[in-house]
């Protein structure tokens, strides 16, 4: 598993977790995003950020992505 890899997988899951812990999602919301990026890396090679799969599926507003995009660097 290369550095990039390991890098993307915890930036998604802290992604995902800082988005609970900040009510903008639910558990359920993050294993369907979670699920449809496996499903297109599969499927097309495509690696989608988790962040793109809300923000397609409305279920976050850019300004809850931005906040939590900061956080997960701080």
């Amino acid at each position: 598993m290369s550095n990039r890899t390991r890098n993307s997988e915890y930036y998604e899951k802290r992604f995902g977790d800082i988005a609970i812990e900040k009510g903008f999602i639910s558990h359920d919301e993050l294993i369907k995003a979670l699920t449809i990026q496996g499903r297109e890396e599969i499927d097309s090679g495509t690696y989608l950020l988790i962040r793109e799969i809300f923000l397609d599926q409305n279920t976050m507003h850019v300004n809850q992505i931005e906040e939590v995009v900061k956080a997960v660097f701080n």
